[in-house]
């Protein structure tokens, strides 16, 4: 079956999308990708997507409907060369709380299923929440099946999140915010994101910023756990504007916090090895800083082709679609600390069928 998996990530700077064939067979399956698309997102909808928990509710909806319709519209470009027999859609997270039993991200699978034709699948985190766990990071279900053979995988998206794998089961947690604090800051500069971090390249690190950081009480929550967009975004920004340094120095320093962070994740389980993944390997500052780093603690570092870097989170949609579809668990509770795995997803049939 041919399952396009969609990721709409916390940066804002476009979809990825990954067109990927399955063959289900008994106790596995074969897997190998069709095609790899990027959908850049016009201002109109980077507008959208700057929706808050603050915003209405039928504001909120409203820019959901349009959000909708507009990946209906590039996934029907896609239709036009491909066939596609299910979409797995991750959305744009709105609010993520998984204490209060909420999540919700943009880009309705009911309505681009009705809107394309096409069996469509979205909601991955809610039953996993409603089961006591935190509903993220998903990442960990395409470490373990996919990308086989290293002790630890770090994805640097608009969050970092880690899966490790050195111990009987599998682990994974949000480590800190990520591009989209990079992104925010550089777009003060007049740029869309860091060129190969060339601001924080030339900045300097302001050690009151980086303690305040490393000091943050998420830093120092137990496993599981994962972070809000609506939180970075209300909060943390600010709380990083409140320092009032130059945005050079704010872009050096948080580079030096991620890596920080980072490599502390994987040195606290022992780790070997690190497979790294998402936008921000990009970032050849952040890249640097982190190599030396993991040399340090002698880790190695392995990045994986521009492929697997930019489209591994939409392969992973797709996976988890194809798990979905076959009755797998695709939400582990080893992850998210829910009280069992979870076969997470709502699905819906195109034309009543």
């Amino acid at each position: 079956m041919n399952i396009l998996g969609v990721m709409s990530g916390s940066s804002k700077d476009g979809i990825d999308a990954s067109l990927i064939y399955f063959k289900d067979e008994v106790n596995d399956f074969t897997w190998e990708t069709v095609s790899n698309f990027e959908i850049k997102l016009p201002a109109s909808i980077q507008q959208l997507l700057s929706i808050t928990a603050d915003d209405s509710i039928e504001q909120i909806l409203s820019n959901d409907a349009l959000y909708s319709a507009f990946i209906s519209q590039e996934i029907k470009k896609i239709q036009e060369n491909f066939a596609i027999d299910y979409l797995s859609i991750h959305g744009h997270t709105v609010l993520h709380l998984p204490a209060k039993g909420i999540t919700f991200q943009m880009g309705s699978a009911a309505t681009i299923s009705a809107l394309t034709g096409i069996h469509a699948m979205d909601n991955f985190r809610l039953q996993d929440i409603a089961k006591g766990g935190v509903g993220t990071p998903l990442a960990p279900l395409a470490d373990n099946y996919l990308y086989k053979g290293y002790d630890a995988y770090i994805n640097i998206g608009g969050i970092a999140n880690v899966t490790i794998t050195t111990h009987d089961s599998i682990l994974g947690y949000d480590i800190c915010p990520a591009n989209q604090v990079l992104n925010y800051f550089a777009q003060k500069l007049g740029f869309a994101f860091d060129n190969n971090g060339e601001s924080a390249r030339i900045g300097q690190v302001n050690n009151a910023l980086l303690q305040a950081l490393i000091q943050m009480d998420y830093m120092h929550l137990p496993n599981p756990k994962s972070l809000d967009n609506n939180w970075i975004q209300k909060e943390h920004i600010p709380f990083i504007h409140s320092f009032g340094i130059a945005t050079n120095d704010v872009l050096h320093t948080y580079v030096h916090f991620m890596v920080h962070s980072m490599v502390r994740s994987v040195k606290a389980s022992k780790c070997k090895s690190v497979f790294v993944t998402g936008g921000g390997i990009h970032n050849l500052y952040l890249r640097q800083l982190l190599q030396q780093q993991l040399e340090q603690e002698k880790i190695v570092l392995k990045v994986p082709s521009t492929e697997i870097i930019n489209f591994k989170e939409s392969i992973l949609m797709a996976l988890i679609g194809f798990f979905r579809v076959t009755k797998r668990s695709n939400v582990l509770e080893s992850v998210t600390g829910a009280s069992s795995d979870s076969i997470g997803g709502s699905l819906y049939l195109a034309n009543g069928k």
